[in-house]
């Protein structure tokens, strides 16, 4: 049971970069249905913030000893 709340906890962490990527993502997509530039407001772009999401949590599942399940997000991240 332990183990499983180590799990949940360090996935937390990497949610905000998932949630901030796919927000700007949106804004990306509505920008371009209405025509106008979009204008990232982001130190990195937006690739970045998706990849390093999916970096955190293959990491932590593989610290964790969960391999099957990090090897699906590190296959993510490598493409």
């Amino acid at each position: 049971m332990e183990e499983v709340l180590r799990k949940d906890a360090t996935i937390d962490h990497s949610r905000p970069f998932a949630s901030l990527a796919e927000k700007m993502y949106n804004e990306a997509q509505e920008a371009n249905l209405q025509k106008s530039p979009y204008l990232l407001k982001a130190e990195r772009p937006l690739v970045f913030y998706y990849g390093f999401s999916y970096l955190a949590k293959g990491t932590a599942l593989q610290k964790l000893g969960f391999y099957d399940q990090a090897r699906e997000y590190i296959l993510k991240y490598s493409e």
